[in-house]
């Protein structure tokens, strides 16, 4: 972990991907909503539990309209919407530790010791 340890500050880098998935999952949290509020689901066994891939894939067939407040500026839902599906591979590879990279081909192991550089994903 990047601290400073004399002033008790902790360095951006040792953090983003906290960061990163504390905003991920307030985005996750509003696609769940609207879902919810339009009475979309996944399951009937389960009405109320929805994987990431069923919300990604209403956000592509354009299933969930903006919801209040966003309802006064649409763009503005659109691009959260977007965002979310956008971002999801990475999520996944943060959460199980696997960066999904373009070249070479194929899933990259983390080290728990060395974390990655984010900054090329925002």
């Amino acid at each position: 972990m990047n601290c400073a340890r004399s002033t008790g500050a902790i360095g951006f880098e040792a953090i983003s991907a906290l960061i990163f998935g504390a905003a991920w999952k307030v985005l996750d949290l509003l696609i769940e909503w609207r879902l919810v509020q339009l009475g979309i689901h996944e399951s009937k066994k389960k009405p109320l539990h929805y994987t990431i891939e069923f919300k990604t894939k209403a956000i592509g067939k354009g299933d969930l309209k903006p919801m209040a407040p966003f309802d006064a500026q649409p763009d503005l839902w659109e691009r959260i919407a977007e965002t979310y599906a956008a971002t999801a591979n990475l999520r996944r590879s943060l959460v199980h530790r696997r960066i999904l990279e373009d070249a070479p081909p194929g899933p990259v192991r983390l080290s728990v010791s060395q974390p990655p550089d984010w900054s090329r994903w925002m």
